[in-house]
């Protein structure tokens, strides 16, 4: 079943990346929010991994898969799959999925800049499996502001309403395992209802600032 993207929801996540607690994102929604901190969007568990999610993705692993980049940045390693078909350069790849401009994109290899876009020597420096340090300034003024607490709560919800249906689908095909399972469902129905009422009472009562009441 293929989830749509719990930060920007479109129904099939673009060149969808998984993370280690198996939630699945755009790669460039994933790239956004671990670059503001290495943490899940939906469940915060924290992040040192993200790789494409061949499961479901459009994609054919065999073009794609031929050419990964493993590309670190603030403490997460990113698998970054080329498209060896289309000659992908690796440079455009990285701008366009972590969203800098690509005269301010530099990649280092042991400490060193890697060549310029376009040369021989780049491409004999990206050997399938490599290691390269990420660094670079987005024009943060042309990106969408991060997730806030209302969008958090809903991304919270996202994840348990996709665990109910998880739990929901075997109990439909099989009634006996409704037996063993109900408990687990109420667990989930009753988490759900406490986040909607966080919601609400936040919006009804919204945090002050201490700087006000002096």
């Amino acid at each position: 079943v293929i989830m749509s993207c719990p930060i920007c929801f479109a129904a099939s996540p673009v060149r969808a990346f998984v993370l280690p607690c198996t939630h699945t994102f755009c790669d460039r929604c994933a790239a956004r929010f671990l670059w503001e901190k290495p943490a899940c969007a939906v469940c915060r568990a924290p992040v040192i991994s993200a790789s494409p999610a061949w499961a479901v993705r459009n994609e054919p692993p065999e073009s794609y898969a031929a050419s990964i980049l493993v590309v670190k940045h603030k403490g997460v390693t990113f698998e970054v799959d080329l498209d060896t078909n289309a000659h992908e350069c690796a440079y455009e790849r990285l701008s366009a999925m972590f969203q800098i401009p690509i005269d301010r994109l530099k990649l280092i290899q042991k400490g060193k800049l890697l060549p310029a876009r376009g040369t021989p020597d780049l491409e004999d420096a990206l050997r399938p499996g490599v290691m390269i340090q990420l660094m670079g300034s987005r024009l943060e003024q042309q990106l969408p502001p991060a997730p806030g607490p209302f969008r958090r709560i809903r991304l919270q919800m996202l994840a348990l309403l996709a665990l109910l249906s998880s739990w929901i689908r075997p109990v439909l095909s099989d009634p006996r395992a409704a037996v063993t399972s109900v408990l687990g469902g109420l667990a989930l129905v009753a988490r759900t209802g406490g986040l909607f009422l966080q919601s609400l009472v936040m919006r009804n009562h919204p945090r002050r600032d201490p700087d006000q009441d002096e």
